[in-house]
């Protein structure tokens, strides 16, 4: 199933624009040609016409394609505009955004034989280039699940490397994406980035998925909407860290949604040491999880290796919890609705925590109704071509009133191009290059404000 996935997948991305290009060439040079009018005999007409109409559908698929569609007219019919936005009321956000020229940022171009969001979103993770990284990894009793742990993977700073700002160096924490751990490449880059700055680098796993330390019991396996790890794991770090040491916090994709989920229903346990945040191509809203879009053409991708490796690990327990008939239809699920509907579900009414309906479960990984308690400065990167989290869907705040905005601590980078953590800067890109850029450079000036705030408290004290 993930095979027929992916080739349905490569179809539509590469195989249908270019046949429908060369089709099109095709019956133009007929009709140049007056092939069509002279045709020999009925036959040969009716392959022609038939020719003719297979074009024109073809072009009404693409041009009915959401994605596609963006490319080739632009954002003017969407709610959500490339540009820099804030409430502007911060003097410390203002600071921040100043300092880290976040303005420039929002003037990245892709190459252009990039043409559209699907593949700017595929073109980085297939052309990375592995980086050399060595993770010391820790793990320490989960909170939410006794018995189980929280993984966290520690990467320090490269040897000759030097942190130049004032006070201590920083510690980063990751939370990466769906079915993503320390080594998907988009961390890893920004790991390598951070530690050769002289930060400290810290990722937590997905309890039990992907690299991560094995659940002993399925009905623990990692969900979306539990942040007591989450919390746990923040405030674990920022307690065996050396005193002073400013913590910062970065989410790709449904770890940039658990981020901003943390800092707004979490708000007041959230340490006092954490002084700036990136959300990645993340979310305060869940939306693009009914977009059927995202569903039809992604999800059937992504789902499949994630399952398979679930599967592999806890076959027996699954089986044993959902039967022969639901363990099929669990190996078989196109969709995170089939999945809910299938596995999650189940889990709640056995164990009696979670949510029995789908709508509940997104609501729960939501932040937008708590968005007006974050305390830290948080910067929200996401591409107005994004195929999986358009910003139409994921609560992006673009008003231009400041009333508007529900936190002032929340500045919003939305550029033009740049896919689903993708953003790639050259033909055949080597790295995340702009995304590492971005992160470190906004985080490292939250540091350096975090610092001559810190300092100033400390005159004021003496």
């Amino acid at each position: 199933r993930g095979a027929a996935s992916l080739a349905r997948l490569l179809w539509r991305l590469v195989g249908q624009p270019l046949t429908l290009a060369l089709g099109s060439a095709w019956v133009a040079r007929w009709f140049l040609r007056g092939r069509l009018v002279r045709s020999r005999n009925l036959a040969e007409f009716c392959l022609w016409c038939l020719a003719f109409d297979w074009v024109l559908r073809q072009a009404r698929t693409i041009m009915r394609d959401p994605v596609y569609r963006l490319s080739l007219k632009g954002h003017e019919h969407h709610e959500a505009q490339p540009g820099l936005y804030h409430a502007g009321k911060s003097e410390r956000l203002n600071r921040i955004l100043d300092k880290a020229d976040v303005s420039t940022h929002q003037h990245y171009k892709s190459p252009w034989i990039w043409a559209h969001g699907d593949l700017r979103t595929i073109l980085p993770t297939v052309s990375y280039s592995q980086r050399h990284l060595l993770y010391t990894r820790y793990t320490f009793p989960s909170r939410s699940a006794p018995g189980e742990v929280i993984t966290l993977d520690w990467a320090f700073p490269d040897l000759g490397s030097k942190f130049t700002g004032a006070g201590q160096p920083p510690l980063i924490f990751f939370l990466a994406g769906v079915g993503g751990d320390s080594n998907a490449p988009y961390v890893r880059d920004a790991v390598h980035a951070a530690t050769a700055r002289g930060w400290t680098a810290v990722v937590m796993g997905a309890r039990g998925l992907g690299n991560t330390e094995p659940v002993r019991d399925v009905v623990n396996l990692f969900n979306p909407c539990d942040l007591v790890d989450v919390v746990a794991g923040v405030q674990i770090v920022d307690q065996v860290s050396d005193e002073g040491t400013p913590i910062v916090l970065a989410g790709f994709s449904l770890g940039g949604i658990t981020l901003c989920n943390l800092l707004s229903r979490f708000a007041d346990q959230v340490p006092s040491s954490v002084c700036g945040a990136v959300s990645v191509s993340g979310g305060f809203r869940c939306d693009m999880l009914d977009w059927d879009r995202y569903e039809e053409v992604f999800q059937p991708v992504i789902l499949p290796p994630i399952l398979g490796q679930i599967f592999a690990r806890y076959g027996d327990q699954i089986e044993a919890l959902l039967g022969p008939e639901k363990t099929a239809a669990f190996l078989a699920s196109q969709s995170y609705r089939e999945l809910f509907n299938i596995f999650y579900s189940e889990i709640a009414s056995r164990s009696g925590r979670g949510h029995a309906e789908f709508a509940e479960w997104k609501a729960a990984q939501e932040g937008e109704p708590h968005r007006h308690r974050i305390k830290v400065p948080l910067l929200f990167l996401s591409a107005c071509d994004d195929p999986f989290h358009h910003p139409d869907h994921i609560g992006a705040e673009t008003h231009s009133e400041s009333e508007h905005f529900d936190s002032p601590n929340v500045a919003y980078l939305l550029t033009a191009q740049g896919g689903h953590i993708g953003w790639p800067e050259r033909m055949w890109p080597s790295n995340f290059g702009y995304i590492s850029r971005v992160v470190v450079s906004f985080l490292d000036a939250c540091v350096q404000e975090g610092s001559l705030v810190s300092a100033a408290l400390q005159r004021q004290n003496q």
